[in-house]
C-alpha cells in the first residue's frame, strides 16, 4: 500500500484506506516515485535514486539504475525494452516496458524526470558548550576554528586552563592556558571547561608572597605582610 497523491503531488488524507493505492496501480506510483528522485535529495541515504545530471554524458549508467530500482520492487518480475529521451534542458523521458505480477501484460511507463539537482548536502554543525566561559558561536563545522574566552575569575580566584572533552588542538598559537585562545573543531559535539585555581590564600609561596597563573605561568606578585 502506498499513500494517494492529489493532481497537485501532494499526499492525501482523510479518507481512511481510501488515501491509500495498491495493486497496478500502486506499483505505478511507486515507480514514478522512485525514478523522479534525485540521487543526493534524501538526507539519510544520499546514493539512493537516479544521477539524472549525468543522463547526456553517461546514458547506459542512467539506464542501469533504472532497472535495478524497478526490479527492487517485489511485484516487479522484469522489465524489457528501457530507453531515455531528452526534452530538454535538465528533463527527460524514461520509456519502460515492466512485466509485473498483477496480469501477463507487458505495463508500458513513461515519466518525467525534471527540475535541478539537489545541492550537495553541507557537512555537518556540532555544538559546542562551554562551562564558566563562551564561544563566538554555539556550534561550527569540523575544522573550523572556535574562538573561546573565559569568565572573569570570582574574587580571589585565577584562570588556569581550559578542560576539553574530547581533547581539543589549539591553534593561532594559543594554548590551553589561555583565557582567551583558539581551537580546531572536532567531528563531535565538544564540552570546554574553564578551570580557575583556588582562592588567594592558598596561592602561596613558602616565604608567603602571593602569586597567580598568567598564560601558564606563575608569577610571583607582591609580599604577603
Amino acid at each position: 500500500m502506498i499513500r494517494r497523491l492529489d493532481e497537485n503531488g501532494d499526499w492525501t488524507f482523510g479518507s481512511g484506506r481510501g488515501s491509500y493505492i495498491g495493486g497496478l496501480e500502486g506499483l505505478k506510483l511507486r515507480l514514478k516515485t522512485q525514478l523522479k528522485e534525485w540521487t543526493g535529495d534524501c538526507f539519510f541515504a544520499l546514493d539512493r535514486g537516479i544521477d539524472w545530471h549525468l543522463a547526456d554524458k553517461r546514458e547506459s549508467l542512467i539506464l542501469t539504475q533504472i532497472r535495478n530500482i524497478i526490479m527492487r520492487n517485489r511485484d516487479v518480475l522484469a522489465t524489457e525494452q528501457i530507453s531515455i529521451e531528452k526534452l530538454g534542458n535538465r528533463a527527460w523521458k524514461p520509456n519502460i516496458d515492466v512485466l509485473h505480477i498483477y496480469d501477463n501484460n507487458l505495463m508500458p511507463f513513461e515519466l518525467t524526470a525534471d527540475g535541478e539537482p539537489p545541492p550537495p548536502p553541507s557537512p555537518p554543525m556540532f555544538l559546542i558548550n562551554v562551562i564558566d566561559g563562551f564561544a563566538k558561536t554555539v556550534a561550527a563545522r569540523a575544522g573550523s576554528v572556535v574562538t573561546i574566552k573565559a569568565d572573569e575569575p570570582p574574587e580571589g580566584y585565577v584562570f588556569s586552563h581550559w578542560e576539553s572533552s574530547p581533547a581539543v588542538a589549539f591553534t593561532y598559537g594559543s594554548n590551553e592556558y589561555n583565557s582567551l585562545a583558539y581551537f580546531i573543531m572536532p567531528a563531535s559535539i565538544v564540552t570546554l571547561t574553564a578551570v580557575f585555581l583556588g582562592s588567594a590564600r592558598h596561592l602561596l609561596t613558602q616565604d608567603g608572597r602571593r602569586f597567580i597563573a598568567q598564560d601558564g605561568t606563575f608569577i610571583v606578585l607582591q609580599d604577603n605582610e
